[in-house]
């Protein structure tokens, strides 16, 4: 299918393959698996995240001095000091409260300035326009209340602030988030903040079309080629059906990734 669709960074939209031979994700990508690395001793990522963080880090300002960020949801990852080693000032939160140490930890040790707290992102203990920026990578497909959160994330920016986001949509509608759901809280978004760029390939809010979309970043394509970039942990209704009929193999969910870059206005 020819889309005609803007290429990274400049897309909001589902992530496409062709975006990995894009020369600035690759670059971004080199510079995410060397901090990845050096902060965490991890040397890969899975198949989304190849492509959420080149594209938060491509949407952010290359130094962030006097510039106050979250990264919501930030479990334990390199995201989060790389982050201050461009110079934001940098909150992280989660509901995780071990993860505090671990940031301070790295925080003492590479002297930055990694500020974590305990949070329940649908009821944010932050003041109003606390943030300039804000990021959330792949969260959304896992909370309860979306709607409360996107309020919330709207509440803590400035005006004038940017809010990036990526979430998985789910192609068979057997995870989160399906399909349906995927287009109302886009369309929540796009009533709450103004879209960087309109949404690029809305054509692949379709079950239907997204199941046919060779060319979209999606699990479906690892399986075949990279099942090694698949971590699941988890069955799915078909690996159900299979254990439950003899048969034992991978669990399998067919995903694809969407990223948003939105600044809030008013």
């Amino acid at each position: 299918m020819s889309t005609g669709d803007p290429g990274f960074p400049n897309r909001n939209g589902f992530a496409l393959h062709a975006d990995l031979e894009n020369s600035e994700l690759q670059r971004l990508l080199r510079l995410c698996l060397q901090e990845n690395e050096r902060f965490t001793g991890e040397t890969r990522f899975g198949w989304s995240r190849q492509w959420e963080y080149p594209f938060v880090l491509a949407n952010l300002p290359t130094q962030g001095s006097g510039k106050r960020i979250l990264d919501a949801g930030s479990g334990f990852r390199f995201f989060t000091p790389l982050l201050a080693q461009r110079g934001f000032e940098v909150d992280a939160c989660d509901l995780d409260s071990s993860i505090g140490p671990k940031y301070d930890d790295i925080a003492a040790q590479h002297d930055l300035a990694i500020e974590f707290t305990e949070q329940d992102l649908s009821k944010m203990t932050y003041a109003d326009e606390t943030f300039d920026h804000l990021c959330c990578i792949s969260v959304l497909e896992h909370a309860k209340s979306p709607t409360e959160i996107v309020r919330e994330f709207r509440r803590c920016l400035k005006i004038g602030g940017s809010l990036l986001l990526t979430f998985d949509v789910s192609v068979a509608g057997d995870r989160d988030i399906p399909i349906e759901a995927a287009k109302e809280l886009i369309a929540l978004l796009e009533s709450e903040f103004t879209p960087a760029t309109p949404f690029a390939n809305p054509h692949y809010l379709d079950a239907k079309v997204l199941s046919e979309a060779d060319e979209v970043l999606r699990t479906e394509w690892f399986r075949r080629h990279r099942p090694e970039d698949l971590p699941w942990r988890f069955f799915s209704r078909a690996g159900l059906k299979n254990l439950l009929r003899g048969k034992i193999g991978r669990p399998f969910f067919d995903l694809a990734v969407v990223g948003l870059v939105l600044r809030r206005d008013r």
